[in-house]
């Protein structure tokens, strides 16, 4: 309990630093490093028979890990004390950005479309693709092609796309607000009831949480209650998809929404503290950069050193630092990564608000380093990253255009200059 009390305080009061600082309730490091202190003071109280004490080494790392990403956000959100940017001066939606914007959706779409139809075809013909429900079938399908999966990779982020376009875009028309919210309400109902994966529709919906409170500014009140509804929300739909005998709901208390909130948030860190107590086996890249290593040839499965907690495989975003570097991946990876953060979030509020679409994107990795690591890894979870790195490379920076809309690029460069100025 002792340790439960003192990393719950710690995570409450690094989030109100940062909060007081930045006047922002999502400030990514608050909100990181808060998550990540609290599921940590819950793992230490152990309310699942499945549980066990902690080791010493394993707290080292966690504080270890805290007090670099505080001191990071320290170093990139102290200047924002006197140069935040006004709440009236928004990222401007350039002709090039809408025109490319409504290109990629347009192939996601029908990416989609097409290998929903071809798992109900082989439905409606009593065939199936290498499994027996719905969500076995169309992840076979989507897996016959790499580059159907790299396309569906991107669907959830097509929606912060899209969001990012209606809240900024001062020239919307009713046509294309109509269109966005339809497009939104499709990719929610296809992520929940044909991809069926509950991780996608996390980031959609922290992506936009993130999008909104940049136009809407939330109060600490609204985003505690938002936060509260959200966990809620997606305790609930665990449960759907399970048996009422799965031992998601074990746990030590008898409400069973919160051992299932629990189990998820706070296992992972025995899973890792089995690697801490075995020991690093510094297989260099092949935890962390998976592609990069099987390109380089030096992946090998059998170094990797997968531990399980019960049924729960779950990892903290430190897992594979440690695992192919010991004490070096934990100090060098949170502080490179976090470096980057601060650096989007910095310009972000001050000269380049378009930096926004790149956080967005970022938000399930930055909130969940708790649960696992996002940020990087295989390429096809890295695709979404490129394609939003490309999709502000074409809009913002280089100089790409056709005819019949020169001229609107000509006007959106002047307000992107009045802007900077």
């Amino acid at each position: 309990m002792a340790f439960f009390v003192m990393y719950m305080l710690c995570g409450i009061g690094v989030y109100l630093y940062f909060y007081k600082n930045t006047k922002d309730t999502l400030n990514p490091f608050g909100i990181s490093l808060g998550l990540f202190l609290l599921s940590f003071g819950f793992s230490c109280l152990q309310l699942n028979p499945v549980q066990f004490e902690l080791s010493l080494n394993t707290h080292f790392i966690i504080i270890l890990t805290a007090i670099e990403i505080f001191c990071v956000g320290i170093i990139f959100t102290v200047p924002l004390k006197t140069h935040l940017r006004r709440s009236d001066q928004y990222p401007i939606i350039t002709s090039n950005y809408t025109f490319f914007m409504y290109i990629l959706v347009g192939i996601v779409f029908l990416t989609c479309f097409f290998v929903w139809m071809y798992v109900e075809m082989y439905q409606i013909y009593g065939n199936n693709i290498g499994g027996s429900d719905r969500k076995t079938m169309m992840s076979n399908a989507i897996n016959t092609s790499r580059v159907v999966s790299y396309i569906i990779q991107i669907l959830p982020y097509t929606v912060l796309y899209i969001l990012y376009d209606l809240l900024f875009n001062l020239k919307r028309s009713k046509k294309k607000v109509v269109f966005g919210l339809l497009y939104i309400i499709w990719v929610i109902i296809f992520i929940w009831n044909i991809l069926v994966s509950r991780g996608t529709l996390l980031i959609v919906f922290l992506g936009s949480l993130f999008l909104i409170s940049r136009k809407y500014k939330l109060k600490l009140k609204e985003t505690l209650f938002i936060f509260m509804g959200l966990a809620i929300i997606m305790a609930l739909l665990m449960t759907l998809r399970m048996s009422s005998t799965s031992v998601v709901f074990s746990g030590n208390t008898s409400n069973a929404y919160f051992n299932t909130i629990y189990n998820y948030v706070a296992i992972t860190f025995q899973v890792f503290d089995k690697l801490v107590r075995h020991g690093s086996p510094y297989s260099l890249l092949s935890a962390t950069w998976i592609t990069f290593s099987k390109i380089l040839g030096t992946y090998n499965p059998d170094t990797q050193l997968l531990y399980t907690v019960g049924i729960y495989n779950a990892k903290t975003f430190l897992y594979s630092f440690y695992h192919d570097l010991g004490l070096i991946g934990i100090v060098v990876y949170p502080i490179l990564i976090f470096s980057v953060i601060g650096f989007l979030y910095n310009k972000s509020m001050t000269t380049k608000p378009y930096y926004i679409l790149y956080l967005a994107t970022l938000q399930k990795p930055i909130m969940v380093i708790f649960f696992g690591n996002y940020f990087f890894g295989s390429f096809s979870n890295d695709i979404p990253y490129y394609t939003t790195f490309l999709l502000v490379l074409l809009s913002y920076h280089l100089k790409i255009g056709f005819r019949w809309y020169r001229n609107k690029r000509a006007r959106d460069k002047l307000q992107l200059e009045v802007q900077c100025r």
